[in-house]
């Protein structure tokens, strides 16, 4: 996994492609810490993961949409977002998402889920930030079996 060195300094705006539990459960913890959240996602209903309070304040903005629509990344904000986050289940949808918000949008921090161990490192390459499930757990395990 690639971190960035930037410090974190004062509130982001950021967007997440993906209202699942990862998606849902990010945007709430970011918007705990003063932060700004767009979610977008394909169903209507996926946001009732979302903490209704935090939506109704617009801290978490929903929009109905395909994140790796050009035209729904722009009605989603992408445009002004300091940093982007493609969290759905599919690693194809979440790389091509995450390269159009990087190449296309110049965000500058660009975080996607890749569950395929193989393909993160090769995305990490291209300068996205990678996160899967699978090495997560991988670097726990091994971790708490050589402490």
């Amino acid at each position: 996994m690639v971190l960035t060195d930037r410090p974190i300094l004062g509130p982001k705006h950021i967007l997440i492609v993906g209202s699942g539990e990862l998606g849902a459960t990010t945007a709430k913890a970011l918007v705990d810490q003063g932060n700004t959240v767009h979610v977008l996602d394909r169903t209507p209903g996926a946001f009732d993961r979302l903490p209704s309070g935090a939506v109704e304040e617009q801290r978490i903005i929903p929009v109905v949409g395909d994140g790796t629509s050009h035209d729904d990344l722009v009605r989603a904000g992408i445009r002004e977002v300091d940093v982007f986050m493609s969290t759905m289940r599919n690693d194809s949808d979440n790389i091509l998402s995450a390269q159009v918000a990087k190449h296309e949008f110049n965000v500058d921090v660009v975080v996607c889920r890749v569950d395929d161990p193989d393909l993160q490192s090769m995305y990490e390459e291209l300068g996205l930030i990678t996160i899967g499930a699978t090495s997560l757990l991988v670097e726990v395990a091994v971790q708490t079996a050589t402490a």
